[in-house]
This record gives structure tokens, C-alpha cells and sequence, in this order.
């Protein structure tokens, strides 16, 4: 489904619909460091992200043991198998590693084709009853296809004249922002923009940061060179990140870091906040960026739709409603 990138100008038509009926479509968001599945019950009129076993998102990274592949959970170690990144054919980066007695080459696309194998296997569970179409949503820029996948088509259904969609989306690994206009049976790209490495993932670093400052403080241990504390450490902040996006404080607790020591503190929503401010600006900059890129008052935005788990983030929350002179939100595409 992945057609050319989208950027300024490139025009989007939707999908006809067909008349016949192909059986039940699920919609996978392949993310950079989750994807989740979902499908239209008809007779909730909704969606619903189908759990598994890890919830409501799947991460996004297949580790080898020495007879399966399988997606892995974070908090599970890592297996000892060992991969190496090399140039492959034009240049283009190659997976290498040993796999079932035998040295194995995959590409990037290979390693997403198996997340997207899981996810199908995920939904066929759930509805018991084979699919056999799906609509992809792809990190970032837009293609003929996102306006489908984000529901948007159903928002122009009643339409007269032209509608402006701003699209904010922060996720695990990326942040991308994207504007949009709807007019007639037409959407058009007006402009895409973002950060590469900015979300959830570079908020965990930050409080990881500072907490490593603290222990070596508090404790007179140095963590910053141990990849197991380190790992644990990040866990237990992501869990007080997500636990601080309903609650005004929490504790992060984690036994045995290193050396037998114990690591328990709290933190509030406010010292969270302070942590990450300089990111949240650069959302934010990066959002008049690409108003400005496509010559458009924010007054003139009829909707501001959110989308990535990291935008549910109180403080993203409450900026953006500022930036837009108190626009409310649309949330139903965060997962």
C-alpha cells in the first residue's frame, strides 16, 4: 500500500469503494517502536485495537533464539544472538546473523514483513476467520492510502467546501506533523515535516539521565557503564512516564540494580515536565514550522488530530490547545 511519499502538493485521492464484498479489513500501524491492530465492529460503530499477549501494542523488534523467531517483550532479556549491519547491494544495509546452524541476510523491509505477519496472526485470532485485506499506516509521511487509514475520509463524509486536518503525530521513535486539505473527493498534502528521533523513546533517555545523576548522588554508584541497569532503569521509567500521563507523582523502584543496590524514588508530573520542556518546545516549533512551510494561518485548521501513544502526554496536551487558540483535539487515534 505504500505508494510516493507525500510532501507539498502531491495530490490524494481516496480509495473507491468497491461494490462487491471482499470480507473484513483490518487496519495495522506499523510503528517504529510499536505497532497495535485494529478492526471496524460494525456493530459498536467503532474501532477496537485487538490485544494479545502484550497488550495493546506489539514492540516492534523480532529477536532469534537458536530454533524460532519471535517479537520480544522488553522487560524479557535479550538473546545472545549475535547480528551484524553491513552494506549490502547498493549500498543498502544488511542484517547478518546466525540463525538455525546457518548465516542469514535480511533487509529492513524483511524484519517488518515478520511484525506484519504477527499482526495479522493477531487479528485472525481474535475474529477467528481468515483476512484478507488490511490497511498499513507507515511511520511519518502520508501516501495515498494515509487519509484511508486514518479514518479521515470518514470526517468529509458531510463536507462542504474545503477542510484543513493538522496531523500530530509522536510516537515511540519518530515525531511528524503533517497538514493536510480535503476538498470535493480530493486530499492533498500540503506539507510534511518532523524529527527522526524524537518520542517516547528520547523521553525515557532524558529521565533515565536523570536518575543515573541521582543514584550517583544518593548512592555513590556510577550506572552510566552497565547495560543491565541501565536497562532496568529505562523500564522503570517508561512505567512512571506512562503512570505520570494520569497521576500527578509516582515512584520508580527497582531492586538489585547493580551490585545488590537498591534504587527507590519519586517523581512528580511537574519535575517530568521540567525534564523534557526543551522537547516539548521543539514539538511545538516544529508544529509553526510547517504552518509557516505551507503559508497557512492556525486559525484557518479545522482539525488537530493526534496520533502516537507518547501524545498523550498532559503537557502535549496542553500546548497544543494554546498553539491553536483553544482548538479541542481530536483523540480517538492514539494507541
Amino acid at each position: 500500500m505504500r505508494g510516493s511519499v507525500g510532501g507539498g502538493g502531491d495530490v490524494l485521492r481516496p480509495i473507491p469503494r468497491a461494490k462487491e464484498d471482499h470480507g473484513i479489513a483490518i487496519g495495522i500501524d506499523l510503528g517504529t517502536t510499536y505497532s497495535c491492530v485494529a478492526v471496524w465492529q460494525e456493530h459498536h460503530c467503532r474501532v477496537e485495537i485487538i490485544h494479545n499477549d502484550q497488550g495493546n501494542n506489539t514492540t516492534s523488534f523480532v529477536a532469534f533464539t537458536d530454533d524460532e523467531r519471535l517479537l520480544k517483550i522488553r522487560l524479557l532479556p535479550i538473546q545472545r544472538t549475535m547480528s551484524l549491519v553491513v552494506a549490502g547491494t547498493h549500498d543498502k544495509p544488511m542484517i547478518i546473523l546466525n540463525y538455525k546452524d546457518e548465516e542469514k541476510h535480511f533487509c529492513a523491509e524483511e524484519i517488518s514483513s515478520i511484525v506484519l505477519a504477527k499482526m495479522w496472526e493477531i487479528a485472525e485470532a481474535f475474529l477467528e476467520k481468515r483476512v484478507k485485506n488490511a490497511v498499513v499506516t507507515v511511520p511519518a509521511y502520508f501516501n495515498d492510502s494515509q487519509p484511508i487509514a486514518y479514518g479521515l475520509d470518514r470526517r468529509t463524509n458531510n463536507c462542504v467546501g474545503e477542510r484543513k486536518f493538522f496531523i500530530f503525530d509522536l510516537g515511540g521513535g519518530t515525531f511528524d506533523v503533517s497538514l493536510l486539505t480535503h476538498k470535493g473527493k480530493i486530499f492533498q498534502v500540503k506539507v510534511t515535516t518532523g524529527n527522526g528521533h524524537l518520542g517516547g523513546e528520547e523521553i525515557d533517555n532524558r529521565m533515565v539521565d536523570y536518575f543515573v545523576k541521582e543514584i550517583t548522588r544518593k548512592k555513590k554508584v556510577d550506572i552510566s557503564g552497565n547495560p543491565k541497569a541501565l536497562r532496568r532503569l529505562k523500564t522503570a521509567c517508561e512505567r512512571a512516564k506512562r503512570t505520570l500521563s494520569c497521576a500527578v507523582a509516582t515512584h520508580i523502584e527497582t531492586y538489585a540494580l547493580s551490585d545488590g543496590i537498591d534504587f527507590c524514588s519519586s517523581t512528580t508530573r511537574a519535575r517530568f515536565e521540567e525534564i523534557n520542556m526543551d522537547l516539548f518546545k521543539e514539538c511545538m516549533e516544529t508544529v509553526d514550522k510547517c504552518l509557516t512551510d505551507a503559508e497557512m494561518d492556525k486559525s484557518s485548521v479545522h482539525d488537530v488530530i493526534l496520533v502516537g501513544g507518547s501524545s498523550r502526554i498532559p503537557k502535549v496536551q496542553e500546548l497544543l490547545p494554546d498553539f491553536f487558540n483553544g482548538k479541542d483535539l481530536c483523540r480517538e487515534h492514539q494507541h
